[in-house]
């Protein structure tokens, strides 16, 4: 095909590898429907539904990357995306059987790509190791919404998640923060966008306990959890910001940046619903801006590397004239 060029043959084929890119706009979808841009969230939903598609073949065809120890971060990026598009189309349509069908996917196998993880962990310390660590607590979430349609049982469920994913992804973020602390993690390039992922689990827990717990105690967690996800997101733009500014090469990480901001906002919107603060709301839905801007800049570099792989492959094939 004349449009796979050698920029393209340098990036992942469609697969799993790129599951940031649903996660990312699957929330976009979601939190344009809190904020009843109905329209603009039904736009995005489509998007999200057709990378699902791509993604799914794109595996069927190359399949790449295999299910292994080594790529549960990949893994767990596509069944969190299959968990947010659930949560994002019933959010669209009021219809809870999308929700209930993304759980039903997402939640097993992002526990299974979580107990792979936890049993090893390769490689120098990354903030991708959290992914498959924060997977649970995105069906956590999930399954507060189903236990009020479906009952009791997704409430058990969803506080086993939480917990699985609480008591391993907080301590494996600390452990790579220090590593970051003394230089040993790589951040260098589209990587930066990596220090994104650690507000996953604070925005996402936020979420997750206003909804199975609604009540003072989920109110405090959020502020606490809140407080701690702005040093963190301002640790991570000052990572990444610098390397967009570069326009560093395109890679699936460049959708790290996505998803994590999202949960915070998502966060805050269900603690405000719960405590009533109508300022938090305000600032919490605020924060898509910054999530549609990152969604906007990965959207445009992948653009820019399409333009910049065709003027490469134009002027190679000019030469050969030219002599």
């Amino acid at each position: 095909m004349p449009w796979v060029t050698d920029k393209f043959r340098q990036l992942p084929p469609p697969g799993p590898a790129w599951g940031g890119s649903l996660m990312g706009t699957s929330i976009v979808s979601r939190l344009l429907v809190e904020m009843e841009l109905h329209f603009a969230a039904a736009v995005f939903a489509a998007i999200a539904c057709f990378i699902l598609v791509v993604l799914v073949f794109g595996f069927a065809r190359y399949r790449h990357p295999s299910f292994g120890r080594t790529t549960m971060a990949e893994w767990s990026m596509f069944f969190i995306g299959i968990l947010a598009l659930g949560a994002a189309l019933s959010g669209l349509t009021d219809e809870g059987v999308y929700r209930l069908i993304g759980f039903w996917i997402g939640a097993p196998t992002t526990a299974i790509t979580w107990g792979i993880q936890l049993s090893r962990f390769d490689g120098d310390p990354r903030f991708t190791w959290g992914l498959p660590l924060v997977g649970p607590m995105i069906s956590a979430s999930v399954a507060g919404w189903l236990a009020r349609d479906y009952g009791q049982l997704y409430h058990v469920l969803g506080t086993v998640f939480f917990l699985m994913s609480l008591l391993t992804a907080v301590p494996t973020f600390i452990r790579v923060y220090w590593a970051a602390w003394h230089g040993k993690v790589d951040l260098s390039g589209p990587l930066s966008a990596t220090a994104w992922v650690p507000l996953g689990v604070i925005g996402q827990s936020t979420t997750a306990m206003q909804i199975l717990y609604p009540g003072p105690f989920s109110i405090y967690y959020g502020r606490v959890a809140l407080l701690f996800a702005i040093p963190l997101g301002l640790y991570a733009m000052a990572k990444f910001y610098p390397n967009v500014a570069r326009w560093v090469d395109y890679s699936p990480a460049w959708w790290s940046c996505t998803f994590p901001p999202g949960t915070v906002s998502m966060g805050g919107h269900q603690m405000a619903l719960v405590s009533g603060q109508h300022w938090l709301d305000v600032v919490a839905l605020t924060v898509p801006l910054l999530l549609l801007v990152h969604w906007s800049l990965c959207s445009a570099r992948f653009l820019s590397w399409v333009f910049e792989g065709r003027r490469e492959q134009a002027r190679n094939q000019s030469l050969p004239s030219a002599r």
